[in-house]
C-alpha cells in the first residue's frame, strides 16, 4: 500500500540496519575453511575474489516445514 517514494525510502532504512557492523560477519578464508550458514534466516553475498583462485561450493538442503524456529507471533501472547 506503499507509494514508490515511501517504499524505497524503508528499503534503505532496513538495508542501514541490515548492514550496520553489529550484524556483519565477514570471513577471512584460510586454507581448509570450512563456513556454514542459513539460507532462510540470513542475507549472504560474496565478494569478488581473484578469476584464478579455487573454489568448491557444495549445497545441502534439509526438508521442514515453516513451523519450525521462532515465530514472531508467539512472542505477543
Amino acid at each position: 500500500g506503499m507509494d514508490r517514494r515511501e517504499g524505497d525510502e524503508l528499503l534503505s532504512e532496513l538495508l542501514t540496519f541490515a548492514e550496520h557492523p553489529r550484524y556483519v560477519y565477514r570471513h577471512k578464508w584460510r586454507m581448509n575453511d570450512l563456513l556454514l550458514w542459513d539460507n532462510w534466516r540470513c542475507l549472504h553475498t560474496v565478494h569478488p575474489h581473484p578469476p584464478d583462485a579455487q573454489r568448491e561450493m557444495n549445497r545441502s538442503t534439509i526438508a521442514m516445514d515453516m513451523s519450525m524456529g521462532r515465530v514472531l507471533a508467539d512472542e505477543a501472547a
